[in-house]
């Protein structure tokens, strides 16, 4: 895989535990307060986690997992949770 990374870009990598359980929208805007709120790397991939992990026990939610199932699950997968961001400068 090849990446052009630009300045001020954020790189963002997550085991399935982040990806299937939560949504791109989520993520969006959670990177954005992040911005806003001039959080480091690591305070942003702690809020990620922490959202996955609730999403993960949440037996409603509304997560990629419960979508790809095709109705033979629902909510969140229980799963382990790993994400490292960096920001590039």
């Amino acid at each position: 895989m090849e990446l052009n990374i630009e300045k001020d870009d954020i790189l963002m990598v997550g085991t399935d535990g982040m990806l299937d359980n939560m949504n791109d929208s989520e993520i969006e805007e959670i990177v954005r307060r992040a911005i806003n709120q001039n959080l480091k790397a690591r305070e942003l991939a702690k809020k990620i986690v922490n959202v996955a992990l609730y999403n993960s026990f949440d037996r409603f939610a509304d997560t990629p997992y419960a979508r790809a199932s095709k109705g033979r699950h629902k909510g969140g997968k229980v799963d382990d949770i790993t994400v490292i961001v960096a920001y590039i400068q």
